[in-house]
């Protein structure tokens, strides 16, 4: 089982040392800390998804300090380690002008694909990505 968020409260207004963190639950029942790639400024997790019984997606936002906040995807095989993507699933641009933040994913299994959802400068935001094989 695992579980992602945030080491800031996500309600705080703000979020400029936001951390992503994500946390895994061991056969006893005990949960723990995951390692997350590092990023170069603040971070946050909102949707967690298993990918075909291979591995976990995770997703959210990452701040770059030269750029705004944009919508982003870990990935992970074990629920353990962590690593940024795009290499686990190829998607749309998910960078782009203003700020964007995925806060839910579905996986459609038949058509090897996941929609993200959240919003964006302009509103909602609907982004698409085909899983590697």
């Amino acid at each position: 089982m695992v579980a992602v968020g945030s080491q800031q409260d996500a309600f705080d207004a703000d979020l400029s040392d936001s951390e992503a963190v994500a946390w895994v639950r061991d056969g006893s029942g005990t949960w723990s800390e995951a390692r997350l790639s590092p990023e170069n400024g603040p971070s946050s997790l909102g949707a967690v998804i298993s990918a075909q019984d291979r591995y976990f997606l995770a997703a959210g936002w990452a701040t770059k300090k030269s750029e705004g906040q944009n919508a982003a995807v870990w990935a992970s095989i074990d629920g353990d380690t962590w690593t940024r993507q795009p290499s686990t699933v190829k998607t749309q641009q998910l960078e782009g002008p203003g700020s964007q933040a995925i806060r839910a994913m579905e996986l459609f299994e038949e058509k090897h694909r996941v929609l993200a959802f959240g919003e964006g400068e302009s509103g909602a935001e609907l982004w698409t990505g085909g899983l590697r094989s």
